[in-house]
């Protein structure tokens, strides 16, 4: 009977809660469960004894000369359960539940808790399924959670080392826009993250069989874990720019609504987390990310950890994909930036 108010405390724990109950004087059902050996003769007794029926499993063996008996109750089933009639210490009508490693008949559940047992019952009986893959760049189609690539990092010059740019103009020549001085600049940092970085999108699939509600996918990475992940590309440069026009400032400039799919990267010194937000997925739907970029360091198979949130998960659930990459490397002097600038951009 105290088994039954267990549940509550038990779901917690999983698709099945387990409690090892060894011979105790002062545990009123191991004194029953030392008679009632039988598996039939256990679950009639229960069911007997107890407001509603309770699903799980009993299971008996000896351990160092003691009868030992083991009961896994199933997450998904009505709570609370109580006792139809007194029986020793226990009330009927009570709910009693394990605090910590031991259930004091004094002290039923209170109403709290009562009410803790029913939403972890709904959560139980709702429990949604939800996985992650890699999708088809261009079609969005699940692929599978490995994929490979080529990539080459360059080594660059630092800003510094790389010269201004400052073309001959006619001094009657009249225009709106004016020279971009880090034009060589910024074409450096362009091919630097075009040779390295590739694009990726993810799909999120609800493989259960009940609705998921409010799902939210995250991945994060450090800043020593050799991955960097961007939200978007840089645009191509331009040798001049538009008076009083910032175009990093339009791009930082989020709008206020989000579809589901959307992907936002958070940078910080430290790491950099990606999310998106996916919304209510009926059960069977698969729901394709948009775009992001990756970036891979070294070479072979590195894994990117992730979680899923959802208002209909008692608790995130983790995944991994896997990029596994081939790096080269090449340093790229500062005249080849500006002869390839001159030659490929603008």
């Amino acid at each position: 009977s105290q088994a039954g108010g267990r549940a509550g405390a038990e779901a917690e724990a999983g698709a099945e809660a387990e409690a090892v109950i060894t011979p105790s004087p002062s545990a009123t059902e191991v004194q029953i469960y030392a008679v009632l050996h039988e598996r039939r003769h256990l679950q009639q007794f229960v069911a007997h004894n107890t407001n509603r029926t309770l699903h799980f499993h009993y299971e008996a063996f000896t351990f160092v000369g003691k009868n030992v008996g083991i009961i896994r109750i199933d997450i998904a089933q009505d709570r609370p359960l109580s006792l139809v009639r007194d029986m020793g210490q226990l009330k009927k009508g009570e709910v009693y539940l394990r605090r910590g490693s031991y259930t004091d008949p004094t002290k039923p559940a209170t109403a709290d808790e009562i009410a803790l047992m029913g939403r972890a019952s709904a959560l139980g009986l709702r429990r949604s399924e939800l996985a992650v893959q890699f999708a088809d760049v261009e079609s969005g189609q699940p692929i599978g959670t490995s994929i490979e690539w080529e990539a080459t990092e360059l080594r660059i010059p630092p800003p510094s080392k790389i010269p201004s740019y400052s073309p001959r103009r006619s001094s009657f020549e009249v225009t709106f826009d004016r020279d971009n001085p880090n034009f060589y600049r910024e074409v450096a940092e362009y091919a630097a993250f075009q040779s390295l970085f590739r694009p990726v999108r993810l799909v999120i699939e609800n493989t259960g069989s009940t609705p998921a509600e409010d799902v939210r996918v995250e991945i994060e990475v450090d800043e020593g874990s050799g991955v960097s992940l961007k939200e978007y590309e840089p645009d191509e440069p331009t040798r001049t720019q538009m008076m009083g026009v910032n175009p990093d400032v339009l791009r930082s400039i989020r709008r206020p609504g989000r579809d589901p799919g959307d992907v936002e990267v958070f940078e910080s010194k430290k790491n950099a987390r990606l999310v998106i937000e996916c919304g209510n997925m009926q059960p069977g739907r698969r729901l394709p990310s948009d775009k992001f970029y990756v970036a891979v360091r070294e070479s072979g198979p590195t894994s990117l950890s992730g979680r899923i949130f959802a208002a209909t998960l008692e608790q995130p659930s983790s995944f991994d994909v896997t990029i596994d990459a081939t790096i080269s490397v090449a340093d790229v002097p500062a005249e080849a930036i500006r002869k390839f600038a001159e030659k490929q951009i603008g």
